[in-house]
């Protein structure tokens, strides 16, 4: 099996790796696509939507692509040039295995190829391009507690089995199986890359065949954790599954999206305060890491916060924070980034760089200091799809309790347009009522809403709910 490194990056310090498995013969697609993990869905090939929510879910550092030929290696490395962060400063390792006969044979080639220190795998088939972020997190989670882990759905037909020998069509005796036992499997399956190695070692040594990596895990011993899939995630197998994919991403694109007025309240220190807010219809809530905010909360107590607010509502916010850190919160389970710098500060631009490759321009929300009168910064507006206008104090970021200029707002957002805006300062029962005028894709609350730095008031977050209302 020929195995081989994508020039350019080193891979070795990775310790989790998503192996892509590219390299099936697609022989239900009926000859409709030439080669279905490369086949356009929704603007992207399909491969390229599977490397982007691994990205965006960041648990793996690297990637182990097991392909067919040099050809379809060209094409796939094609694909990954259009997906944002797969290339540049701060890309991930990218290793090539040569796929064989069996989907096991494969599997085990792409084993074999990652570096020895390899911890968890994540075996994947890039024929399920809706695997979501959240459903990798949470993998990682538990396999990285029990060693393996699934994806899986509840099996929700009722399910019969004929007998050995009955055929399709004609009549035959029908077993009914008590379908609340049933599970199918989905991937990723993942495990301690050392356990599903030796694993799947054996199996060849024995020439068995199994149809998926659970079965090599679980005939060896080993429990498997199913993690119930909270979004769908179903496989491209025939020509008529490529309309059902479209519409399964537009629709989760369009859902993913902030819009109307949408309300994250930020500066949050303690889990009462988040539950409440929640409650009260916030839809993203914001924990303050930077140091020198009254608001910061410890990365030790952070796990604990974070354990009250529900995936997908988790925001990490900091001052032009290093690579370790924004790494840090990404591996804690925030699912976005809100970054406030000073656009003008010596090698802010290769920072900035830096974050948007590690956290996907998707989950990236930046809040450049604009002093009054001070034009857009045009070389941010590719690096995040999320921007926040907050006001402007000197020395300050956020938190000030100075009133945003609503016009102000308008301009810089007609300066940077197809992006979704935040707006930020001063924001509480009492101003909001004037700003009803202004429709930004949300408004970030904090100290308007507060009894005192990082203790928020209900009385005052409900009344500041009800003025959006």
């Amino acid at each position: 099996m020929k195995n081989s490194t994508e020039e350019g990056h080193d891979p070795a310090p990775r310790v989790s790796f998503a192996i892509l498995l590219a390299g099936g013969s697609g022989s239900r697609m009926r000859g409709a696509v030439r080669d279905k993990c490369l086949e356009p869905l929704s603007g992207l090939p399909v491969i390229a939507h599977s490397a982007r929510a691994f990205l965006e879910s960041g648990a793996v550092g690297g990637f182990v692509v097991v392909h067919r030929d040099d050809a379809q290696r060209a094409a796939i490395e094609e694909a990954f040039a259009l997906v944002p962060g797969m290339r540049g400063a701060g890309a991930p390792g990218v290793l090539w295995a040569q796929g064989g006969a069996e989907r096991q044979d494969s599997v085990l080639s792409g084993l074999e190829a990652c570096p020895p220190e390899t911890d968890l795998a994540f075996i994947h088939d890039t024929a399920r391009p809706l695997i979501h972020p959240e459903t990798i997190r949470a993998l990682a989670r538990s396999a990285g507690e029990h060693g393996a882990a699934v994806a899986a759905h509840r099996v929700s037909d009722t399910i019969k089995r004929i007998r050995a020998g009955d055929v399709p069509g004609l009549p035959a005796s029908l077993e009914d199986l008590d379908r609340s036992t049933l599970w199918g499997m989905e991937t990723p399956q993942v495990f301690r890359h050392a356990l599903i190695l030796k694993a799947l070692r054996e199996v060849a040594r024995l020439g068995l065949h199994v149809t998926d990596d659970v079965a090599a895990a679980t005939r060896a011993g080993h429990g498997v954790a199913l993690v119930e899939s909270a979004h769908p995630n179903p496989k491209l197998t025939t020509p008529g599954d490529i309309p059902l994919l479209a519409h399964l991403l537009s629709a989760r694109e369009a859902s993913a999206a902030p819009r109307g007025r949408l309300v994250k309240l930020c500066g949050v220190t303690r889990a009462g305060d988040a539950r409440m807010a929640l409650a009260l219809g916030v839809a993203f809530v914001g924990v303050n890491a930077w140091e020198h905010s009254p608001r910061c909360v410890r990365w030790e107590d952070m796990p604990a916060l974070l354990e009250a607010i529900p995936q997908g509502k988790r925001v990490y916010v900091d001052v032009d924070p290093d690579d370790a850190s924004l790494a840090r919160a990404l591996g804690l389970g925030f699912d976005f980034a809100q970054i406030h710098f000073d656009p003008g500060a010596p090698g802010i631009r290769e920072r900035a760089a830096r974050w948007s490759a590690l956290a996907m321009p998707s989950r990236l929300w930046l809040a450049p200091r604009l002093a009054p009168g001070a034009p857009w910064p045009e070389w941010v507006s590719p690096l995040a799809q999320t921007f926040l206008f907050d006001a402007y104090k000197a020395g300050s970021f956020g938190g000030t309790g100075c009133l945003a200029d609503s016009a102000r707002f308008d301009e810089i957002r007609r300066a940077c347009p197809g992006r979704r805006w935040g707006l930020a300062g001063g924001l509480g029962p009492e101003t909001l009522p004037a700003l009803r005028h202004v429709a930004p894709d949300f408004f970030d609350l904090n100290s308007g809403v507060e009894e005192a730095p990082g203790m928020k008031s209900a009385e005052k977050l409900r009344a500041a709910m009800a003025a959006l209302a």
